[in-house]
């Protein structure tokens, strides 16, 4: 089997993983017969033995986690979640199968790394499997990107996958990061997220110089009406104060027939109409 050769060069300058770079390097990879003798005594609850058995591995380990730089995480963490994955493999090894350890370790340790990505990265968490899931997904656009020169559609990595279109499109809407709004997005001005995200809780400025203007254009506009009529057709509408009141209630109030208050209002309607399109006014209303 070729041996990876671990060197400081290819690590952070985190002083915990030197240190344990150093310490790991010092067990040289175990060979068969070593291996199942070790994985025996492990699993009938020999600690030294299960923690031979992952130090021999730790350079695997070390090889897994540093396919997941891409998170932003540090090496280190990564490698601390993976061990994880690897303790809970060598307690479920059987070496009478007639594979390696860290074969069946793999997937372990990658499932832990995938877990804790995700914990670190989401404020929802996800099943297990969703994860991972939404990680060979991201791996997988991400080789197609380097090959397409381009992003890929949801169709063409469907094609170079296993996974149903449902779950690449749901991979596509969950979201796969939490961004701090104290991040710095501008580095010549040290601007943040936070500058320019829209404060909900603040009114818009324009929308509301645009409310005020069409209704000093509409107050306006209803000067043109005879006061009897301008009556009608506010109470009609339910606007400047007037309280919105159907035909019935409006030809009590002005002490009209019903039929007769209809044809005043939709008077003043043609008479405001023309009004608006002759002036331009309430354009944007």
């Amino acid at each position: 089997m070729k041996k990876i050769k671990i060197t400081e060069s290819i690590t952070s300058r985190d002083e915990s993983l030197t240190k344990f770079l150093r310490e790991t390097s010092k067990y040289p990879l175990l060979t068969t017969e070593e291996e199942i003798s070790l994985s025996r005594k492990a699993r009938q609850g020999d600690l030294k033995a299960r923690d031979r058995i992952v130090l021999s591995n730790a350079r695997f380990l070390v090889s897994i986690a540093k396919k997941y730089l891409y998170t932003g995480l540090s090496l280190m963490d990564l490698i601390s979640e993976g061990q994880f994955g690897l303790i809970d493999a060598v307690n479920r090894f059987d070496e009478t199968r007639g594979f390696k350890l860290i074969t069946f370790a793999v997937w372990h340790i990658r499932q832990h790394i995938h877990r804790y990505i995700y914990a670190q990265q989401r404020f929802i968490r996800l099943p297990a499997n969703q994860i991972i899931i939404g990680s060979r997904v991201n791996r997988l656009t991400q080789d197609l990107e380097q090959v397409l020169e381009r992003y890929p559609t949801q169709m063409e990595v469907l094609e170079s996958c296993e996974l149903t279109f449902a779950q690449i499109k749901d991979c596509a809407t969950n979201p796969n990061t939490v961004l701090s709004i104290d991040r710095i997005t501008n580095n010549e001005n040290g601007g943040r997220l936070i500058d320019v995200i829209e404060d909900k809780n603040v009114s818009n400025t324009d929308y509301i110089l645009d409310l005020e203007s069409n209704q000093i254009n509409l107050n306006r506009l209803f000067t043109i009406l005879p006061p009897r009529q301008m009556k009608i057709v506010q109470h009609f509408f339910g606007t400047n104060g007037f309280s919105h009141l159907t035909l019935e209630e409006i030809a009590d109030v002005v002490g009209l027939s019903k039929e007769r208050t209809r044809q005043i209002k939709d008077d003043g309607m043609k008479r405001l109409s023309a009004a608006v399109i002759s002036t331009g006014l309430l354009r944007n209303y």
